[in-house]
C-alpha cells in the first residue's frame, strides 16, 4: 500500500492478500490548510506466460466421402490412371483426416487450457500493479476523530481495468480496441484515525509521535486533572510554603 498526500509518498512492504488482510501500518501526517491523501493498493504484476509452439492449421471440416460423379469419372479412365487417381485420392483423404484430428486436438487443448495468474489479472491492474485506490479528506472525519480514535470504512475503487469494446456491444464496437472501464468499487479499507491539533505555544517535538503515545498522554492529562484533595495540612518543624 502507498500513501500519497501530494508532498510525500510512503510505501509499505508486500503482504499476503486475502479476503481480509491486516496492513498494520501507522502514518503521521501534518495538517496545513486542509489534509487530503490517497491510499493505493498494489500487487506484483505476473509475467505473461510463454506461448507454446504449435502448428497452425486452417479451419476445415471432416473429410467428405467420394461423390458418385468422381466414381463415374474414374470408371471411364484407363485402369492405370484410375489406380493412380485412387491412390492419390486415398492419400489426400488420409492427410485431410490427420489434419482434421490435429485441429480437433488443438481446439480441445486451447479450450481446456488452465488460466494463469496473468490471464486473470493483466486486464484489471495497472502497469505498476495498482488495482485499488481510496481517497480520504480530513474535513469529512475531523469532528469524529478530534482527540480520540475513530474507525471508518473507506471504499476502494479500481481505476485501471480495461475491456474489449469490440465484443461488448454493437454500439460500442465502433470505438474498437481495449478501453478503460469506469472506476468501480472493488474493496473497502478500515482506517483508524485520530486528529490532534497543536496547542498554542507548543513545539513540534512536544507533539506525540504515534497514536499510542497520544492516547497515553491524554490519559495522563485526564488523570491529573481529576485529582482532588480536601482537608487540613499540618507540619512539624521547618517552613511550609504554600502557593495560592
Amino acid at each position: 500500500m502507498t500513501l500519497d498526500n501530494g508532498m510525500h509518498c510512503v510505501t509499505t512492504s508486500m503482504l499476503e492478500l486475502g479476503k481480509s488482510s491486516a496492513i498494520g501500518q501507522e502514518f503521521e501526517l501534518v495538517v496545513f490548510d486542509d489534509l487530503e491523501f490517497q491510499l493505493t493498493l498494489q500487487t506484483n504484476l505476473p509475467k505473461p506466460p510463454k506461448s507454446p509452439q504449435s502448428t497452425v492449421f486452417s479451419t476445415m471440416s471432416a473429410p467428405k466421402p467420394t461423390s458418385k460423379v468422381s466414381k463415374l469419372k474414374n470408371f471411364l479412365t484407363s485402369p492405370k490412371k484410375r489406380r493412380e487417381q485412387e491412390q492419390r485420392q486415398r492419400e489426400d483423404e488420409e492427410q485431410a483426416a490427420i489434419q482434421y484430428q490435429q485441429q480437433q486436438d488443438a481446439d480441445y487443448r486451447r479450450n481446456n487450457q488452465q488460466l494463469t495468474q496473468w490471464d486473470l489479472q493483466h486486464e484489471l491492474i495497472g502497469p505498476d500493479g495498482s488495482f485499488a485506490r481510496a481517497y480520504v479528506s480530513l474535513k469529512d472525519h475531523e469532528k469524529q476523530a478530534f482527540g480520540r480514535p475513530y474507525v471508518v470504512d473507506v471504499p476502494c475503487y479500481n481505476e485501471w481495468a480495461v475491456e474489449d469494446k469490440s465484443i461488448t456491444s454493437t454500439t460500442r464496437s465502433k470505438l474498437g480496441g481495449m478501453q478503460r472501464r469506469p472506476p468501480y468499487k472493488i474493496a473497502k479499507m478500515e482506517l483508524q484515525m485520530m486528529y490532534i491539533p497543536r496547542p498554542r505555544g507548543s513545539k513540534e517535538e512536544d507533539m506525540p509521535r504515534s497514536m499510542s503515545a497520544a492516547l497515553r498522554q491524554l490519559k495522563e492529562a485526564e488523570t491529573a486533572s481529576d485529582i482532588r484533595f480536601e482537608g487540613h495540612l499540618s507540619q512539624q518543624g521547618g517552613d511550609c510554603p504554600v502557593s495560592r
